[in-house]
């Protein structure tokens, strides 16, 4: 599901961003650092090569496993929200994705199946079936 989605992803995001998967975004850098490794994130090209960091973030995306489901329903939407990732996917075993987008209040929830358009980030088609 994760390299679906980043497919889907990569063909429609704008120019000057990418699409990455599994990489080390670093949430908090106090020792010790808090580390986190979303399945899926869109950032902005012109971001440092070096550490990412979560201004960098556009878009993190989560697909559940048996033994993640707390740490991603709980602990990282808590995390990401608290550091100001504007938009979090998660993404469940049924594949039902949930997508939170931070307003001022912390994050609003919308949940999708199947097919479906999203107007944020960006507008996107996103297809869970296939």
């Amino acid at each position: 599901m994760a390299f679906s989605l980043a497919t889907q992803l990569s063909d429609q995001i704008p120019d000057g961003f990418e699409v990455l998967p599994e990489v080390d975004v670093v949430v908090d850098p106090h020792t010790p650092a808090t580390v986190r490794s979303p399945d899926v994130i869109v950032r902005s090209t012109a971001a440092d090569d070096s550490a990412i960091t979560p201004d960098q973030v556009v878009l993190a995306v989560e697909v559940i496993s048996p033994g993640s489901r707390r740490t991603d329903r709980v602990t990282k939407r808590s995390e990401y929200e608290d550091v100001g990732i504007a938009h979090y996917w998660i993404v469940a075993e049924d594949r039902t994705l949930t997508a939170l987008d931070l307003t001022p209040t912390g994050y609003v929830q919308t949940t999708f199946t199947g097919q479906f358009v999203v107007s944020s980030p960006w507008e996107l088609l996103i297809n869970l079936d296939g």
